[in-house]
């Protein structure tokens, strides 16, 4: 099932989230499996409706397992944040981990897989246990739900592996592709491609099932179908963020980053002058009236509330220092005015809520997260870019201008 990186719950556990779909999931089985329950000889309807509840309520432990598969691998990689959630038609885990790279990114959609694989053996090998150890008063209840099972967990397993996003195999695709064509965004939509194609597939297959099958089969092939629609919606949207991210590629943060003006805390509202003339008149798309930051010691930046300057009568300015206006501190991360968007993304990842001080550093400079400094011209800040402008970028529309990069 689909691995993201989003979301902030617990640190440490993974944290579980039950959509209220979930339980349809669970009916739904149970109608798709209740013909062959139902057709043993003397079995009662409701013994019938009982078994194929419990088989629905056992293929929703074997996704969770499966996603836990995928929790655990990743926090053995240094990943937090983590949350399971189960839907309607499976599940899926977000953490929150930076940048993995490609090598780990795809060992961590593998693992729900490798969790599936590994209970092959022991759903093979349970019904054999149960007769042993029961005899056949046990009844052929148990062992039809174990075999339904046991071929349930090896579809979920062959079918995650199928390399289309948004499934397990298309995010290791996408990671594999990304890795050999030195280019993650092109990994990406060839998966996307890929994962598209296998939703034709189960519409197409879902067809056939539901005219060849009988009426019986008709609830198979509706399941199909919203499979279908699921990874259609899930390869889409991965499409839409490579584009975003193609567009974020050929623009430098200099361009996009909001003009500063910076004030030290002691200075007033009246007496300070914009101590950094080059930044408010750089030009950029993403806003036109500069930001005030307050240096109010090394490591320490604050951002003033706009909005709380403009409560201060003008005859109390003269009175009123900066430090008095301003939110408290935020972390800052230094990036160079030279790297792209997509780059600072990537730096920013592991520091979730932090803003971006652009500077005028050279283009190899590498980003890395600097202490602020109480000397605004050290290093010498152009602009900053806050969580909600990053989040306005990915959003924003490609228009076709700027400047044209090759590369991340």
């Amino acid at each position: 099932m689909p691995v993201d990186r989003a979301t902030r719950p617990t640190r440490h556990r993974p944290r579980l989230r039950l959509e209220a779909g979930t339980l349809l999931t669970v009916l739904l089985l149970a109608v798709v499996v209740h013909p062959a329950l139902s057709a043993v000889p003397g079995r009662t309807p409701a013994v019938a409706i009982g078994l194929s509840v419990i088989t629905g309520l056992g293929l929703l432990l074997i996704v969770l397992l499966h996603e836990l598969g995928h929790a655990l691998t990743a926090r053995a990689f240094g990943a937090r944040d983590l949350q399971i959630t189960l839907t309607v038609l499976g599940g899926h885990t977000q953490y929150r981990a930076g940048h993995l790279g490609p090598g780990r990114s795809a060992l961590v959609s593998l693992a729900g897989p490798a969790v599936n694989l590994a209970l092959i053996p022991v759903l093979a090998l349970a019904p054999s246990l149960l007769l042993t150890l029961t005899g056949p008063s046990g009844g052929s209840a148990p062992l039809e739900v174990l075999r339904l099972l046991a071929l349930l967990n090896v579809g979920l397993a062959v079918f995650n592996l199928l390399p289309g996003l948004p499934l397990d195999g298309g995010r290791a695709l996408e990671g594999l592709l990304g890795s050999l064509l030195r280019d993650p965004t092109r990994g990406t939509v060839v998966a996307g491609w890929c994962g598209r194609a296998l939703a034709v597939a189960c519409v197409a297959a879902g067809l056939w099932w539901g005219r060849v099958g009988g009426p019986a089969s008709l609830v198979t092939a509706l399941c199909m179908m919203l499979v279908a629609l699921s990874v259609w919606q899930g390869s889409s949207r991965a499409l839409r963020e490579a584009r975003q991210w193609q567009g974020l590629r050929d623009i430098t943060l200099q361009e996009v980053a909001r003009p500063v003006r910076m004030h030290r805390p002691e200075e007033t509202l009246e007496s300070s002058a914009d101590t950094n003339p080059d930044a408010a008149g750089s030009g950029n798309s993403t806003a036109s009236a500069p930001v005030d930051l307050v240096i109010a010691g090394p490591g320490t930046i604050r951002l003033v509330d706009a909005q709380a300057v403009a409560s201060v009568p003008p005859a109390h300015r003269d009175r009123v220092p900066w430090d008095a206006v301003a939110h408290p501190a935020v972390p800052a991360l230094v990036l160079s005015g030279a790297l792209t968007p997509a780059q600072g993304l990537t730096a920013l990842a592991d520091q979730p809520g932090a803003i971006g001080l652009i500077t005028a550093a050279g283009p190899h400079e590498r980003p890395a997260l600097r202490p602020a400094t109480s000397q605004p011209a050290a290093p010498h800040i152009i602009g900053l870019l806050t969580p909600a402008d990053w989040e306005a970028l990915l959003t924003r529309p490609r228009t076709g201008t700027g400047r044209r990069r090759s590369g991340a």
